[in-house]
């Protein structure tokens, strides 16, 4: 899975990680279910959108 969700005690808050570009934080929630719900859904748009050769769409030269 490209998207995890960890929690950090030490500022109660659950953080939404891409873990496709180094661990970058692409949400931070105050309640699990939202974090989920947005890992969730970001992985479904990568899966559908976001791998290469899959949109059919080419880099720029």
């Amino acid at each position: 899975m490209r998207y995890s969700v960890r929690y950090y005690a030490a500022s109660r808050q659950w953080f939404v990680i891409d873990s496709a570009v180094g661990i970058e934080v692409v949400g931070i929630y105050g309640s699990k279910d939202a974090a989920v719900s947005h890992a969730k859904k970001s992985e479904e748009k990568w899966l559908r959108y976001g791998r290469a050769g899959a949109s059919g769409l080419r880099p720029a030269a």
